[in-house]
């Protein structure tokens, strides 16, 4: 995979180095548009959808909370979770203005998540917008919707509240990103493709913008996270090195993360992809991505079994392995 590594680095290189003319932008530009219209939009679009049913699963649930429901919600929080891990491969413009992570996706620290639903601070969006962004967002409403237990005791007391706020946040942030890349307010997808005659990017930083994020992905997921949990043959310290939660989503994230970056480099049917920029070595990164994918999807298989099985995986704190782990005991 270091070799895949090393293409997207020197795609970046000759990007700033300004290997050109006219034809060199054309083609940048071409690419770009691909990846965004074809790619990236749509993702941010899916995420949206996803989070607008995640935030009515959790009112059904809370309405009538049977194991059926609970289920459902469960099921919509996953996909949740995978639309916007498949984004964070175009995690630029929108989601940094507007610090999306922050509500979306921060990493937990589940001591805050339960202070908060004991305390009196008001369980709406606004409110859970103004606490720590460690006490919400997805991984704060793993920690609610996969604890043990039936589902009154899920629900029982703030938790539906805690819930109904975050998951009403997540859907209002995630359709602020989606609105970021396609509304009538500058969108971005506009600025990035240049189609914003006014302030465009240029085809050479655009096409280093995304680049970059992919170069710090793989680094991150890849050399580290993925190469070290994929060596380990024992289930604890696999999950452990993934810093995974309640719900045994972690070795899952990195593969929708990573498809992410693989939309990027896969050809476009009718179009242009960041591939065609690479001179060749496209079939290579897209095999490498596709096998560290296969891999993740693989631990992922097993920690899905072995939680199906009934035997919860451990909670660690910080990663030695990731600059932003899922799970902590003091972040955020």
């Amino acid at each position: 995979m270091k070799h895949g590594i090393v293409a997207l680095a020197l795609l970046g290189g000759a990007v700033v180095a300004g290997c050109g003319g006219s034809d060199g932008d054309d083609a940048r530009r071409a690419a770009i548009a691909g990846v965004v219209d074809q790619r990236i939009v749509p993702a941010y679009a899916e995420a949206s959808t996803a989070g607008d049913a995640l935030r009515d699963e959790v009112s059904a649930l809370c309405s009538s909370p049977t194991p059926a429901a609970l289920t459902s919600t469960r099921t919509a929080w996953r996909r949740t979770m995978a639309a916007w891990r498949r984004t964070e491969a175009a995690a630029v413009g929108p989601v940094l203005q507007r610090r999306t992570l922050d509500y979306v996706n921060w990493p937990v620290n589940v001591a805050r998540v339960k202070a908060l639903i004991a305390g009196d601070t008001a369980l709406t969006p606004l409110g859970v917008a103004s606490v720590s962004s460690g006490s919400r967002g997805l991984g704060g409403m793993e920690v609610v919707l996969f604890a043990p237990g039936d589902p009154a005791t899920i629900t029982r007391g703030r938790r539906c509240a805690y819930l109904r706020a975050t998951s009403g946040l997540i859907a209002r942030e995630l359709a602020g990103a989606e609105e970021g890349w396609t509304g009538t307010a500058r969108p971005f997808a506009k600025v990035l493709t240049g189609g914003d005659v006014a302030n465009p990017e240029s085809p050479q930083d655009a096409v280093n913008m995304l680049v970059s994020r992919h170069v710090d992905l793989l680094e991150m997921m890849v050399d580290q996270e993925l190469t070290l949990a994929a060596s380990s043959t024992n289930p604890v310290d696999r999950r452990s090195l993934l810093n995974d939660g309640p719900a045994a989503s972690a070795a899952a994230d990195m593969a929708n993360r990573l498809r992410g970056v693989r939309d990027a480099y896969a050809p476009i049917e009718g179009g242009s992809s960041l591939g065609a920029l690479l001179d060749g070595t496209e079939t290579r990164l897209v095999e490498q991505l596709d096998a560290a994918i296969a891999t993740a999807d693989a631990i992922a298989g097993r920690s899905a079994s072995r939680t199906s099985s009934g035997r919860s995986p451990g909670r660690s704190g910080t990663s030695r392995c990731s600059s932003r782990p899922r799970w902590s005991a003091n972040s955020g």
